[in-house]
């Protein structure tokens, strides 16, 4: 069986990544788990890859934080497995909040409380439903003996999630409004206003994910003018180089908050 899992913001990613492995343990290999950051190969068009998954997949998971309740793309996700799938194949993780936060289209799928142990095995009991020749006693087994480890990163996700964000001043914030327009200024004159709109649409997707838009690198803050989600790369103004214009791997700066 193949299940999507749903994420947006860092808290969530971390979260899903853990059940990217943990779900197939548990039931002895007989599920495939999709999480965009890990299974996007670099190449590919990742919006392409995740609209081809969302209609492939045979279930659909949503994790759910406190950071990401209202995020338009999760709600997206879920709207587009909700219509591939039907109600019963949905099923939101509650991470930090309570069945009473959820609202609007989410909460018409039955969730699950994450950090509840009892709540997760029942979960994991009714997934195995849908995977002929799994017996209970097999599950509870294995739930049991892997519950620690989705314990663990589930914790290691809350403290990321809670760490304290930066504070900015206001001379860097008004850099990075200026690093922003000039930045727009050297943008070829002949783009059209769909590409534009795409890459609008890649940035936000960026913020979605990762909180933010704003990207420090090289001892100073930047606004992101594109995001690549197959590479994990972003296009910001670099004063100190010819054109101004760099491709930058996620991995060499920090995404931070504005």
């Amino acid at each position: 069986m193949k299940i999507f899992i749903s994420w947006s913001g860092n808290a969530s990613r971390l979260v899903a990544e853990a059940l990217r492995t943990w779900l197939p343990t548990v039931l002895a290999g007989r599920v495939e788990c999709f999480v965009s950051s890990q299974d996007i190969r670099r190449g590919e068009r990742g919006m392409e890859v995740i609209a081809g998954e969302l209609q492939d997949r045979d279930y659909g998971i949503v994790v759910l934080t406190r950071d990401n309740l209202n995020s338009p793309w999760v709600n997206f996700e879920a709207g587009a497995l909700g219509k591939s799938l039907g109600l019963g194949k949905v099923a939101p993780l509650l991470v930090d909040v309570s069945r009473a936060d959820v609202e609007g289209p989410i909460a018409q799928f039955q969730s699950t409380l994450l950090t509840e142990r009892d709540d997760m095995r029942q979960f994991v009991r009714d997934l195995a439903l849908l995977v002929p020749g799994l017996p209970e006693a097999t599950i509870d087994t294995m739930f049991g003996a892997k519950w620690d480890e989705l314990d663990s990163a589930v914790a290691s996700a809350g403290v990321v999630a809670a760490s304290p964000k930066t504070t900015r001043t206001a001379e860097s914030m008004l850099e990075e409004v200026l690093e922003h327009v000039r930045a727009l200024a050297k943008m070829p004159l002949g783009a059209s206003i769909d590409e534009d709109a795409q890459r609008l649409f890649r940035v936000d997707l960026l913020a979605e994910r990762f909180g933010s838009s704003t990207f420090h690198y090289g001892d100073a803050y930047h606004g992101v003018i594109d995001y690549n989600p197959a590479t994990e790369a972003v296009l910001i103004n670099n004063l100190a180089r010819p054109g101004g214009l760099l491709w930058v791997a996620i991995s060499e700066g920090e995404i931070t908050p504005f």
